[in-house]
């Protein structure tokens, strides 16, 4: 079986770098008024569509419950950590939403204590709706 959490870090390595490249290189006033920028780059759909493939390849190959939850937590831990790299960060947030598939294939525990870390990290009142899509799967999962 395929190792997808060292797939997914490695996608998420890349894409930060690309952010990083995009913010050195990027140019004065480039981006303002709706300009095409480094907010545009499509690096940044394509991190998403990445993402969501790797997770439902994952979901259909059955990994184990304690194997999803390495891998969410590593995708929610993310965003708090690239906090001042805001041309990742609310993309970071986006993809949680791909991981609702795959958070069905966990037990009650996992369920339980990734559903306790999400709610230490984000205030619920900042939760997009692919959060509460993800909150929802979770607590679901937790009941069993």
């Amino acid at each position: 079986m395929t190792e997808y959490f060292a797939e997914i870090r490695k996608i998420y390595e890349d894409y930060l770098e690309k952010t990083e490249q995009l913010e050195r290189n990027r140019k004065l006033g480039e981006g303002i008024f709706g300009s095409a920028g480094p907010k545009t780059d499509p690096c940044h759909s394509i991190f998403a569509e990445t993402v969501k493939l790797k997770l439902d390849a994952a979901a259909r190959d059955g990994i184990s419950s304690a194997q999803t939850r390495k891998i969410l937590e590593y995708m929610l831990k993310m965003p708090t950590a690239q906090e001042q790299n805001q041309l990742a960060y609310w993309m970071l947030l986006a993809v949680h939403g791909a991981a609702a598939n795959l958070a069905g294939g966990l037990d009650a525990a996992d369920a339980k204590s990734l559903l306790e870390l999400f709610e230490r990290l984000y205030p619920k009142h900042q939760w997009l709706p692919v959060q509460k899509q993800l909150v929802n799967v979770l607590k679901a999962r937790q009941k069993g």
